[in-house]
C-alpha cells in the first residue's frame, strides 16, 4: 500500500508540479485522508482538473487495510491494523516535515516522501512503525 501511494504522489507532483493539497502550503505533514487523497483518486476538483486516477485502493474489510470512511463521514486511508497513514512532503529544504509528538526517523528518509502507519500497536514514532525508508 505504502508503494502505490508513494508512485502517487511523486506522479501527482510529475502531472501538477506541487504536492497534492498545496493550496496549503502550510501544510508539510498530513494523514492520507480527506481532499489529499480524494486528488490521488480519480476526482476531478481544483486540485486535479484532469480527473487523472492516480492510485486504486482496496476498499477496507472490517475497517482494516484499505480506503474507509471514518466517524468524521471523511475517506481515508487505513493499514493492515485499522490505523491511519501518514505523509511528510518535503518542505523545499531538503527536510521533512513531522508532526509534534512524532519521533523522527533516527537517519535522512531518501526521498522527498515519508509514508508510514502506527504499526499493530497505534503508537507513531517507534519501532513497529511501518514506513517507506526501512
Amino acid at each position: 500500500m505504502l508503494h502505490d501511494l508513494q508512485r502517487a504522489l511523486k506522479n501527482y507532483t510529475i502531472e501538477y508540479n506541487a504536492w497534492p493539497d498545496s493550496q496549503r502550503p502550510d501544510v508539510q505533514f498530513a494523514v492520507v485522508r480527506g481532499s489529499l487523497l480524494r486528488n490521488l483518486l480519480c476526482e476531478k476538483n481544483n486540485s486535479n482538473s484532469r480527473a487523472i486516477a492516480l492510485v486504486e485502493f482496496a476498499k477496507a474489510k472490517k475497517g482494516i487495510g484499505g480506503l474507509r470512511i471514518d466517524n468524521n463521514n471523511e475517506l481515508c486511508l487505513v493499514d493492515q491494523w485499522g490505523h491511519e497513514v501518514f505523509v511528510g512532503f518535503d518542505t523545499g529544504n531538503g527536510m521533512l516535515a513531522w508532526p509534534q509528538g512524532v519521533k523522527t526517523p533516527p537517519h535522512s528518509v531518501p526521498d522527498s516522501i515519508a509514508l508510514f502507519s502506527a504499526g499493530p500497536d497505534g503508537i507513531p514514532g517507534n519501532a513497529d512503525d511501518v514506513t517507506n525508508w526501512r
